[in-house]
């Protein structure tokens, strides 16, 4: 048996050369992994393609951005393939995440979506089959990607249980895209195991900013300087790492600079990272949550018909107050708005503070959500971001939670929708509570499945067994 493993090298070196293609061949000879079984490599000298591209994609990259991203796409022909037969990948490696081939494969529009989905429900018993009959009428839309963060590939079996329940209870029909942002970059290895369990998505692992040490050198002396004192390093010759736990005057969480990075990352920076250009829905998910069933109703349907902002799983979940809230809502926005309640059809109403209110709103649940990328990309709202992360860097007072309510109330409270209030109860495992509201005493996620789980979900037990070590006899 033999995998055929194409690795498409994307390389921007100069700016304004013409785009040129050479083409490599190497030998591999090592034990191959496809997804049902190791094969030893029956012919030592095959020959596999190296497609070694330079581009001008008319942009200035940072230097931390090149090389920066992987992308896996999988080859859609296999309806014909034999059970046994090993999975063909696509691996490319490239600045931005946007390829020719990864859009083609996007093309392959609801046909192919159908034909899994007619596959999945014939094994599923009577009590899942009405809700997979429902889950086989959705829409594959255009321009949707499913997204979360890691810091690093330590983190990855959790991201494995996220990733294939969330194919399990939605993605199974539908096949978009995955977009992984890590800090610390992967191996490939790591990207093939993880590409398995997403098959046949299009899986793309993205760094989400520049190495520590170069963010620190952006730093002024001043800022560089309150930065250390926040985490304690008082001596002169100990480097700050990802792992140094630092406070916040007036908040009273301590974080690690590595979690301090995701709140600013997801608050600010994430909008615009290239690797989402190309989207603008953005169906979010925590790397350690875990969906529980199928999804009867479709997420992204409901924002398209409705053009909607955010559709969220859980509010209020967390609070923010003050007068420089206040005065960075003024500065953006020209007004600032003094609470945001949910009515009982879903939707919300907010209060424009008065001249001697002091702001307040509540937040948005961060562990899921679907959001409308065009609208936190616009001018009106990245000029508020910017401004409410400010030169502050690493903090945990303006994160993304916050990130995901403001805008959302400014730009209109009628089209931020609750999930459970429009018919989509998923019941999502996150931080001891389903959806962010009801608790659960079994936390170990391997015992649940084990014990619960995999019991009354047939197409999670069906697709996600490996994934919490219980191995196919």
């Amino acid at each position: 048996m033999q995998e055929e493993l194409l690795f498409n090298h994307f390389i921007k070196k100069n700016a304004g050369n013409a785009e040129k293609k050479n083409y490599h061949s190497y030998k591999r000879t090592k034990n191959v992994t496809n997804a049902t079984s190791t094969v030893k490599e029956e012919e030592e000298n095959k020959d596999y393609h190296i497609k070694v591209i330079q581009t001008d994609n008319g942009k200035n990259l940072p230097a931390w951005l090149e090389m920066a991203t992987l992308t896996y796409n999988h080859n859609h022909n296999h309806n014909n393939k034999k059970k046994n037969d090993p999975v063909p990948l696509l691996l490319t490696r490239n600045p931005l995440g946007i390829l020719t081939s990864s859009e083609k494969n996007s093309s392959n529009n609801t046909t192919a979506a159908t034909t899994s989905t007619t596959a999945t429900t014939n094994t599923t018993n009577t009590s899942s089959s009405s809700s997979s009959s429902s889950s086989s009428s959705f829409q594959r839309h255009k321009g949707v990607v499913i997204v979360t963060k890691v810091h690093w590939a330590q983190s990855i079996q959790p991201l494995k249980r996220m990733l294939c329940t969330i194919h399990a209870a939605y993605n199974q029909f539908v096949h978009y895209d995955i977009v992984v942002f890590t800090t610390i970059p992967w191996t490939q290895q790591d990207m093939v195991s993880l590409a398995k369990v997403v098959f046949p998505a299009s899986l793309t692992v993205a760094l989400d900013g520049p190495p520590l040490q170069e963010q620190l050198k952006s730093l002024s002396k001043e800022e560089y300087k309150a930065l250390r004192k926040r985490c304690h390093v008082v001596d002169n010759q100990e480097e700050l790492t990802w792992f140094h736990h630092c406070e916040e005057e007036n908040y009273g969480t301590r974080a690690n600079l590595a979690y301090s990075w995701q709140s600013e990352f997801r608050a600010y920076h994430i909008w615009n990272h290239p690797a989402l250009q190309k989207y603008k829905w953005m169906i979010w998910m925590d790397s350690d949550a875990i969906c529980t069933k199928t999804w009867e109703k479709d997420p992204i349907q409901y924002m398209v018909d409705n053009n909607l902002t955010v559709l969220y799983d859980n509010f209020p979940a967390g609070l923010t107050k003050g007068l420089d809230f206040k005065e960075k809502m003024i500065k953006a926005y020209g007004y600032a708005i003094c609470g945001i309640w949910e009515k009982d059809d879903g939707t919300w109403f907010t209060r424009t503070c008065r001249e001697v209110d002091v702001a307040w709103v509540n937040h948005i649940h961060g562990f899921h959500h679907v959001t409308n990328l065009d609208v936190y990309r616009s001018d009106r709202h990245i000029s508020f971001l910017k401004v409410m992360v400010g030169d502050y860097r690493f903090s945990r007072k303006w994160d993304d939670q916050l990130a995901v309510t403001v805008p959302a109330a400014f730009e209109a409270p009628e089209r931020v929708w609750d999930m459970r209030k429009h018919n989509m109860t998923w019941n999502i495992r996150h931080n001891g509570e389903y959806d962010g509201k009801e608790k659960f005493k079994m936390k170990n996620p391997i015992a649940w499945w084990r014990t619960e789980g995999r019991l009354n979900w047939e197409a999670g037990r069906i697709l996600c067994d490996e994934c919490f070590d219980i191995k196919k006899v």
